[in-house]
């Protein structure tokens, strides 16, 4: 599908001569700082007192701008829509699937069939008498997969100036959801921050010809300045600046070099933190201080749970089952092209 894009625009040329797409490690870390801040937003529910963490950005809408970036370099780099569907299966089902089977067992079945519907509705219904209520986001997300696979397709991306509009649109609803109720702005956020996320892939090449230091430097002042004046604002300017600036800094800013195996626990840490929360509230008792600083480790040892026992064992799996079919692939062809005896 890579030929998509438009080959003969500069905005749309190959960010490397690979045959696969670029990784870059700041995206690790950016996800991981990302689901961390989504727990300490929630830890007022166990910590009471506390305020919630809001002093970086929205996390929600800055984890839409980094799926509008990846998840297009994704498609774009997959033979065929099959592929990129079952590349987004085989990532986020497995976890997905441990999550809502350990929540029907050990909650109830009503909690786990709750979070189905909290998934598959976009949180738009709940069914009594709770349910991992960060899913809802899973659910948009998912869909916004699926509107940029048609949009890709229906050639949208071969004419940038569609996603602009989309972003505009995006825009206007951000806007008009200020002093709205917190459903409604949490989820009018979301379509600006993905096409943004598109935008910044597919200008990608020239927002790295600038160097490094540069989106690194803006970071920098961003934060700083959002923290000593603007710590707990949240609204619609905001919400469009800063997720674009944070993953300018992941794609082009200075790479931060992980370890090989570094593990990516940002997926699991969002899924987890609430039924963590659930135990630190029902069964710890006394065994655990009632803290954020609880609140996170135990999420992290979730999630590293999670992450080595299913996410990581999925991927291998997925690996070996596609270098199979490739050499099944190329043996077939080997057969077809050899003269018969």
């Amino acid at each position: 599908m890579r030929s998509t894009l438009d080959s003969r625009s500069e905005v749309h040329a190959s960010a490397s001569a690979g045959p696969g797409p670029d990784r870059y490690p700041n995206f690790d870390i950016l996800r991981l700082f990302l689901a961390l801040g989504v727990v300490l937003y929630h830890a007022p529910l166990l910590v009471k007192g506390m305020q919630a963490f809001t002093v970086w950005v929205n996390y929600v809408p800055a984890f839409l701008t980094v799926s509008g970036f990846l998840v297009l370099q994704s498609f774009e780099s997959s033979k065929s829509w099959g592929e990129f569907v079952a590349k987004r299966c085989w990532r986020l089902l497995p976890a997905l699937g441990l999550n809502i089977l350990v929540i029907s067992l050990w909650m109830d079945w009503d909690v786990g069939r709750s979070s189905i519907i909290q998934w598959f509705s976009g949180g738009h219904l709940e069914l009594a008498p709770f349910s991992n209520g960060v899913l809802w986001s899973l659910g948009y997300e998912e869909g916004f997969y699926a509107f940029l696979a048609i949009l890709y397709i229906l050639g949208g991306y071969r004419r940038p100036w569609i996603i602009w509009i989309l972003w505009l649109v995006g825009a206007a609803v951000s806007f008009w959801s200020d002093g709205q109720s917190q459903f409604v702005s949490d989820r009018a956020h979301l379509v600006s921050a993905f096409f943004a996320g598109n935008l910044l892939y597919i200008y990608r090449d020239k927002l790295r010809s600038v160097g490094p230091w540069l989106p690194s430097g803006i970071l920098l002042v961003a934060l700083v300045g959002k923290h000593f004046w603007f710590k707990y604002s949240q609204d619609t300017a905001f919400n469009l600046m800063l997720p674009p600036v944070y993953i300018w800094w992941a794609f082009a800013g200075v790479q931060i070099s992980l370890p090989k195996r570094w593990p990516d626990l940002s997926y699991g840490v969002y899924l987890w933190h609430l039924p963590v929360i659930w135990f630190l509230q029902r069964d710890s008792l006394f065994l655990f201080p009632h803290n954020a600083w609880t609140l996170v480790m135990l999420a992290l040892l979730a999630a590293a749970i999670s992450w080595f026992g299913v996410e990581q064992p999925f991927k291998v799996l997925r690996r070996r089952m596609v270098k199979k079919q490739t050499r099944a692939g190329a043996s077939t062809k080997l057969a077809e092209n050899s003269p018969s005896t």
